[in-house]
């Protein structure tokens, strides 16, 4: 049987602070000594059983090592199965600390974002490993049925109340983390739209989020994905929906390679558009850069790995930055071009592109150069004959890179969009290349 006594004096957060006394019945313990030390000697094994039926029986801890079956919980686990069977031998109450471990355990499990029925899953399985061991020790040493029916009741009761105690601990931490994440959250809106804000702004809302304000940030845009992809930053990162978006702030550089692994692992198929690192007065600008990055990798027709950065697509950042310019150098310098059908045009754009890349007709560019020599030199000469001598000279060359970079991916879009269609027609809307 438990009995609990309430001394009345609050804990933190005004948590009244309980004592559980355990005993097998109302005149104190019965147990055998042999026993007893035959089950203390045996609570580390009892602890890791648990640990490995939690594993096996509850998805959300088989690849967590830092949940409820980690190293120290089991250490927790150790000490309260102790203090518990102390108390069946010498009728003490048992320590206010041990109680305190279970309010900490169901706290942990709140910050960790699992629910409170994944914990209370947990705890009934930790009370079908003592149990499974009750009986056979029932069995070993000759330990009375009604002696072990009185403490079977007693572990139940052990266990409901310290499955209780963690309850509250995670209601607690739960109401926490709302107000916490809110904090956060309206941090996070104030750094990216940092016009309007002071810096004592600033400093007073980064003190409710507990979060310093740092000297350098990078910032990442995420498209897609699961609940978990903010988690990949760690604890220093502010992270949340940012409007109709998802935006994360990491204090100082980002190491990108780390990122790329980890994402990579699985997450729901993520894509991360990652800032260049800039002082923190130029938050504001290093997320609509990363949003610009990331509108531009998803105009791409090739798609890229999971993470992207401003190195990946600087050409075109560089275009994006300057529409009204690319839109006139594309109409001005492709002029030739725009009369083909879309497809003619895709064509013929990819091959000049290369052709100005590489300088040569004998490098290799899948789909693009890898033609028979005859079915290349006649569209060269064709390019040869729409452009003439601003292929040979130096600032023409660069000037068609550029259009070119401005103009492919929606000449692509429009290809693809015929040939769904069945409309293999003229330049249509073409003269706007850059759009």
């Amino acid at each position: 049987m438990i009995s609990v006594s309430n001394p009345g004096s609050p804990g933190r957060g005004g948590v009244t602070t309980t004592a559980i006394r355990c005993a097998v019945n109302d005149d104190g313990p019965v147990l055998p000594r042999l026993w007893l030390e035959t089950a203390a000697e045996a609570l580390p094994d009892i602890a890791r059983d648990i640990a490995a039926r939690v594993r096996a029986e509850i998805g959300e801890y088989a690849s967590d090592p830092t949940g409820v079956i980690s190293a120290e919980t089991q250490q927790a686990v150790r000490q309260s199965l102790g203090m518990f069977m102390r108390s069946i031998a010498s009728g003490t109450p048992l320590p206010t600390q041990g109680v305190e471990t279970f309010r900490r355990l169901g706290r942990h499990e709140a910050r960790a974002g699992r629910s409170h029925d994944t914990l209370q899953s947990a705890y009934r399985i930790a009370s079908q490993v003592v149990m499974q061991r009750l009986l056979t020790w029932e069995h070993e040493q000759g330990v009375p049925r009604d002696v072990m029916a009185s403490l079977s009741s007693s572990v139940f009761g052990f266990i409901d109340e310290l499955a209780r105690l963690s309850a509250e601990g995670y209601a607690q931490e739960r109401e926490a983390l709302v107000d916490h994440a809110q904090a956060r959250a309206e941090l996070l809106a104030m750094l990216v739209h940092r016009d309007g804000y002071s810096r004592r702004q600033l400093a007073d809302a980064a003190g409710r989020a507990a979060w310093p304000l740092p000297a350098t940030v990078t910032v990442i845009e995420i498209c897609g994905g699961d609940d978990r992809v903010a988690t990949l930053f760690g604890a220093g990162a502010l992270a949340a929906p940012l409007a109709e978006r998802h935006v994360a702030i990491v204090p100082g550089p980002l190491d990108v390679t780390m990122l790329r692994a980890r994402a990579a692992a699985g997450h729901g198929d993520p894509l991360f558009a990652v800032s260049p690192t800039v002082p923190l007065a130029e938050v504001g600008s290093a997320a609509r850069l990363a949003h610009r990055l990331r509108l531009r990798h998803d105009a791409r027709e090739r798609a890229c790995d999971h993470v992207v950065t401003c190195d990946d697509l600087l050409i075109e950042l560089l275009l994006d930055s300057g529409r009204e310019a690319a839109r006139a150098l594309a109409s001005s310098r492709l002029t030739p071009l725009l009369p083909l059908s879309p497809a003619k045009r895709v064509k013929y754009g990819r091959l000049l592109s290369a052709w100005l890349e590489f300088g040569t007709l004998n490098a290799e560019e899948p789909g693009v150069l890898d033609k028979h020599r005859q079915t290349l030199r006649y569209q060269c000469t064709q390019l040869e004959k729409m452009f003439g001598d601003a292929l040979h000279e130096r600032t023409a060359r660069l000037e068609l890179m550029l259009a070119l970079r401005a103009a492919l991916p929606l000449w692509e879009r429009q290809a693809a969009s015929a040939a769904r269609t069945g409309n293999s027609g003229g330049n249509a809307s073409a003269g706007a290349a850059s759009r």
